[in-house]
This record gives C-alpha cells, structure tokens and sequence, in this order.
C-alpha cells in the first residue's frame, strides 16, 4: 500500500505519516479520489458481483453416472420435434446426487447466473 490515501481502511479516519500531531489526519483530496465508472469496477470488484475469492465448500452436484436430463420422446405430430433417442444409463454407475467440496468463485457464479436470468427475462 502506498502514500497516496491507499492505507485508509474506511473506518478509523485516517492517519497521515510522519509530521506534528495535528497533521495526522489525510487531507479529503487524498481519502476521495474521482475514478471513472471502468476503474471503479476494476478496483472494487465486490461491489457488484460478490467476493472474487476462491472458495471451498460442501454442495450437491450431479454425480456422472447417467444424464441429469432424461430423454423426452418426441410428441407425434408436433411440429420441431425431433425424435430423441433413449440415453442408455452407464453400467455400474447410478444416478444420484452427492455431497461434495467444491471450489469456484462467488463473483464468477454470480455473472453466469446473471446471463442465464437476462436470457430468461428475454424470451
């Protein structure tokens, strides 16, 4: 961290180095600095997506045994349907789900999520 106003952590005022007593406190122009919208961004990441730290925890995913989504067979007579063939289950791997640690990216998750919800919002 540097000399220009990087060391304030936003909750104590914060202290200038060196000088008397009542020089301790940084000036306004050094605790507020004018950034542009891309900066901001860059700089405080969290502010919008969430945390950019990788993390660890216990989820339920799809164990890879057999498909998450079964085939549908196609209605006769509806147009653009395709007829889907039957997905055989893979011997000696069933389908269930299963608890396990998981590592990924809270602001990453959140930005796909956000796709997926505006595609949605968008049909």
């Amino acid at each position: 961290m540097g000399s220009d106003g990087e060391d304030y952590n936003g909750m104590d005022p914060p202290q200038a180095k060196g000088g008397s007593k009542n020089d301790k406190r940084m000036s306004v122009e050094r605790i507020y600095q004018k950034k542009s919208q891309l900066e901001h961004i860059l700089l405080r990441p969290d502010t919008y997506i969430g945390s950019v730290q990788t993390v660890t925890e216990q989820m339920w995913v799809w164990d890879e045994g057999t498909p998450a989504v079964p085939a549908v067979p196609a209605v006769p007579g509806e147009e653009g349907m395709p007829d889907t063939p039957e997905i055989p289950e893979i011997p000696g791997k069933p389908s269930v789900m299963a608890r396990r640690d998981t590592t990924y990216v809270p602001g990453f998750y959140k930005i796909f999520d956000e796709i997926l919800v505006n595609t949605a919002d968008n049909k």
